[in-house]
This record gives C-alpha cells, sequence and structure tokens, in this order.
C-alpha cells in the first residue's frame, strides 16, 4: 500500500516538518538556485542517526558522522506546495539531489548535478508512519525512495533508491532533521 500524500502545512503541525519555518515560507516557486529563499538543514537518516553529504569535489553522496559541515547542509525549494514536491540542494557545491538515469535506464544511483528541476532532481516528500518521526523522500522520476543502504543488516555509507515496502525494516529510507 502506498503511502498517502500529505500537504506541507500538516506536516508542519504534526512536528514531521523538514523546517521550522512557516509553511507560507516554504511556498517559493523560485527555481532551486535562488539562494535568498534557502532554509539550510541537515538531513539525518533515521537509523543510522547519520548525515547526508556530498563528498567535496565530486558528486558522489554518502552518509557520515553528522558535523554541520556545509556539505552536510541541504535546502529543499518547493516546487509544488500542495503535493509536498521539491528540489533538495548542497549548500557547499550548491547542486541538487538527482536519481541518476543512464540512456534512458532507471538506476539506483543517486548524485549531486547541476540543478535543473527536472524529475530525476524532483522528491516528493511523505510523512513516515508508525512511531517513528521523519519523512521519506520519493524521487518523481522513479517514484522509489531515498535510502541509506544497509546490505546483510550492516549500514554502509551508501545512498540510494529502493522501493518501498512495508515489510521488515524500513527505518533506513526515513529521513530527518
Amino acid at each position: 500500500m502506498r503511502r498517502p500524500m500529505i500537504a506541507l502545512a500538516p506536516v508542519v503541525a504534526i512536528g514531521a516538518a523538514l523546517l521550522t519555518t512557516p509553511a507560507a515560507a516554504l511556498a517559493s516557486s523560485a527555481p532551486a538556485s535562488a539562494a535568498a529563499a534557502d532554509y539550510w538543514v541537515t538531513v539525518k537518516n533515521w537509523r543510522s542517526v547519520k548525515c547526508l553529504e556530498q563528498s567535496a569535489g565530486t558528486p558522489d553522496l554518502t552518509v557520515a558522522a553528522c558535523t554541520g559541515d556545509d556539505s552536510q547542509q541541504w535546502a529543499y525549494t518547493f516546487i509544488d506546495v500542495n503535493s509536498a514536491i521539491a528540489t533538495v540542494k548542497n549548500k557547499k557545491s550548491g547542486q541538487c539531489l538527482d536519481q541518476i538515469w543512464a540512456d534512458g535506464v532507471e538506476t539506483t544511483a543517486v548524485e549531486a548535478a547541476a540543478c535543473t528541476g527536472g524529475l530525476s532532481q524532483q522528491w516528493q516528500v511523505f510523512a513516515a508512519e508508525y512511531q517513528v518521526t521523519g519523512y521519506f523522500l520519493t524521487n518523481r522520476s522513479s517514484g522509489k525512495d531515498l535510502q541509506q543502504t544497509y546490505v546483510n543488516n550492516v549500514q554502509t555509507p551508501d545512498v540510494s533508491v529502493v522501493q518501498y515496502s512495508s515489510i521488515g525494516d524500513y527505518r533506513n529510507l526515513i529521513w530527518r532533521r
């Protein structure tokens, strides 16, 4: 069963918001490059409690111990507030979270790339369910969720997208501030 879409105002009201600013301030329709509207936050994985970061000088994304460094600061620019669709931009590089498509074929890889606002850079924000406070980031081009990768129940620093399943441990798909 697919998670219900959430409107941004209720997210703020229930405390699962990614930002602490009023919903009206998040309603910017400005492009992802509009620095004046940017509000920087860390994006922390619920399961590992590590932060999403862009590796220095590369498009690579990983999770690492939270330091608050600019490489771990992200701004959500909402394209469609009613559907909670946003681009997610890194403070240090100015690049956006992007699911990689190779020759028109979907991959599970995610990187930081020049902000274009294309579907592969649009992420829908869904409130997490079942006694956890946080949110899922679902890529609009594939319908898959951003996750910290675990192999045989052991965390890796890798970030990818995966099809959501309510079976098993899905906490590595949940993000929070």
